[in-house]
């Protein structure tokens, strides 16, 4: 029993504190929340998938000028590799398209305003072919991943 009181003495001794720190928490995980799956697609050969996600919550009160601020992560199927995550783009009025054009230029263009480069195209086999427009003549384990918008 002295013990807890010992802790409800400590709790009102420092009650400002927690309550401030216990508020600074609820922001920051009400802020981060918020990345909902909307859809998950994958490419013509089903060797890569496109996930697409609602905005986060800070996300969408940085790009509020968008009806439907979401962003788009991009995964190999065959090992799970994941390839990065595009900025946030509006997905309103179905303007999240995808082209994919690993064969020719190693590029996967989603909507009008994500770009993800240099991703290597795969065989049915699951070798990984060295990206289009590269030097390398013999099919490579990794590809090197960039992502523009």
């Amino acid at each position: 029993m002295e013990d807890l009181v010992t802790v409800l003495r400590i709790i009102a001794k420092h009650k400002g504190k927690l309550l401030t720190l216990g508020l600074v928490v609820g922001v920051v995980l009400f802020l981060y929340g918020g990345d909902n799956l909307k859809y998950a697609g994958c490419s013509p050969d089903d060797t890569y998938r496109l996930e697409y996600y609602d905005a986060r919550r800070y996300q969408r009160l940085l790009n509020s000028e968008m009806e439907a601020p979401s962003f788009a992560r991009l995964y190999r199927n065959f090992d799970n590799k994941y390839f990065g995550e595009s900025n946030v783009s509006d997905f309103f009025g179905g303007n999240a398209d995808t082209i994919w054009n690993m064969a020719n230029t190693g590029n996967v263009m989603v909507g009008q305003g994500i770009l993800f480069e240099n991703i290597p195209p795969v065989t049915q086999d699951g070798v990984v072919l060295p990206i289009p427009g590269t030097a390398s003549s013999k099919p490579t384990v990794e590809g090197s991943v960039g992502l523009t918008q």
